[in-house]
């Protein structure tokens, strides 16, 4: 079991990040209009939950001579069509809900490697990436809707 992160997904992981860093950081210290910052946030969410989806469906049909993978490969698409759902349809609250998903996409995380699908350092990723991005969700959220 390869308990290291190797350096490239590491890398390209925090570079991913920075979308999410920057939307509080635009709201609070540069007065950016609010409307630019919630699409920029909403859509790059978005996008990422359904990059991370392919990572399931990827892993899934790697698997799928040798295992049941139904579950994975429905739970694969949930995510993005939800959150494309949600966000067409102007959904309030958009961000706590996306905020949801990336919750439960970590916990399918937990279960795909709980279950063989994944490597180890895969899920040691996701558990440091999934709490801060989530984080960084809620603040923009808060700054967007309730400040």
């Amino acid at each position: 079991m390869e308990k290291k992160i190797p350096f490239t997904p590491l890398v390209l992981t925090w570079l991913g990040f920075i979308p999410f860093l920057l939307a509080p950081i635009f709201l609070y210290f540069t007065g950016m209009e609010q409307s630019i910052v919630m699409r920029f946030i909403e859509v790059y969410a978005v996008v990422i939950l359904a990059f991370l989806g392919g990572i399931d469906w990827g892993m899934a049909t790697m698997q799928a001579k040798d295992r049941n993978i139904g579950p994975l490969i429905i739970w694969s698409i949930i995510p993005a069509v939800a959150a494309w759902l949600i966000y067409v349809f102007n959904v309030g609250l958009l961000l706590e809900y996306l905020a949801i998903l990336y919750i439960l996409q970590w916990y399918v995380n937990y279960q795909t490697f709980s279950k063989g699908l994944c490597p180890y350092w895969y899920l040691k990723l996701r558990s440091i990436i999934s709490p801060v991005v989530i984080v960084f969700i809620l603040i923009t959220s808060f700054l967007l809707y309730h400040s």
